[in-house]
């Protein structure tokens, strides 16, 4: 997906590639999961944006590069998390194991800081939902690493809605729509099926007469 980028931001990390500007950023990422949401950040101190604290997990947490591009395709980030609790994080191993995490909504933004750490503006990056977690252990460290795909994926997955009155009544309780689908799929439907066409039997043929046992002139019939 394209992304609008404020002047100003554009004009700061054009000034920052030629020296002249000192623009910092971060890395910001929700996730909206069953105990409850969370947010951290790339760095190593608290963030504060859109009224909630953002935990910074520096080194603990990494987050893939966002695709850009100007075509409504699919994407997908890696974030990968550390499975040592940190601040009011909860333990994550703990949460994806009691907790399914796939499907859950995420968001990610990026923030420009000025030169002395204010905030000069937040970017919405992308969002989506969660896919599958695939947890690392090693003698070290142990990190889980969620898949998170954006929302034109969706377009590409199956909703595993099935087209039953029960299912059309889950969503619009007053719709009867369905009501006889389950009669219509139990009903021997014929589909494609065509009639044969083969010419008279019992004599006359073509210009019989009946009553040599063939049908009228021309006439052929069907079984």
């Amino acid at each position: 997906m394209t992304r609008t980028l404020d002047a100003s931001i554009a004009t700061a990390i054009t000034n920052n590639a030629a020296g002249t500007e000192i623009l910092n950023w971060l890395s910001l990422l929700k996730l909206e999961l069953d105990s409850g949401t969370v947010f951290i950040n790339s760095g190593t101190q608290d963030f504060s944006f859109d009224g909630e604290t953002w935990i910074g997990v520096g080194g603990m947490g990494s987050l893939s590069g966002v695709p850009e591009n100007t075509s409504l395709g699919t994407g997908q980030i890696t974030a990968t998390l550390s499975h040592i609790p940190l601040a009011s994080l909860p333990d994550f191993v703990d949460e994806f194991t009691t907790n399914d995490p796939i499907g859950r909504a995420w968001t990610t933004y990026v923030a420009f800081l000025n030169a002395d750490f204010t905030t000069k503006a937040v970017l919405t990056m992308d969002s989506g939902f969660i896919g599958a977690p695939e947890m690392a252990e090693s003698a070290e460290a142990g990190s889980i690493a969620l898949t998170l795909l954006n929302e034109t994926t969706r377009l590409a997955l199956a909703t595993f809605y099935r087209m039953t009155s029960q299912g059309q009544q889950s969503i619009w309780p007053s719709d009867v729509g369905f009501e006889f689908v389950t009669d219509t799929n139990l009903a021997e439907i014929s589909w494609g099926k065509t009639t044969t066409v083969v010419p008279p039997s019992g004599g006359g043929g073509f210009g019989g007469s009946r009553t040599s046992g063939g049908d009228i002139f021309g006439n052929f019939r069907r079984q």
